[in-house]
């Protein structure tokens, strides 16, 4: 009989090892699916983010584009508008020479 409450007693005891273990891979078990849903949760957002920053890549790349397509066009818009001021320079240096020659016949002249 003491034989039997002896292990009586050793059986609840394990029991009740056996009763706080579940409880705490219980409690384990509760805070990992917590945090596999929180990580699942920031793998989205980061997807998001990255989604995002592509967007924001692209938009800026395409800014680039434009802004080199106008500095392009200035760039031709000023070597046009150079020739035609060098034009505009050569057709008017002869008669400036003209001046500057009938100056002197002028001079020549008067003395």
């Amino acid at each position: 009989m003491e034989d039997n409450e002896e292990q009586l007693t050793s059986f609840k005891q394990w029991q009740k090892r056996i009763e706080i273990a579940e409880a705490i891979a219980k409690g384990i078990q509760d805070e990992l699916k917590d945090r596999i849903t929180k990580n699942d949760k920031l793998v989205h957002k980061n997807g998001l983010t990255e989604k995002e920053l592509a967007k924001i890549k692209k938009s800026a790349k395409d800014k680039i584009n434009v802004h080199k397509e106008i500095l392009d066009s200035l760039k031709r818009e000023r070597s046009i508008f150079i020739r035609k001021m060098e034009t505009e320079k050569e057709k008017n240096q002869p008669a400036h020479l003209d001046i500057e020659e009938e100056r002197r016949t002028c001079a020549q002249y008067m003395v």
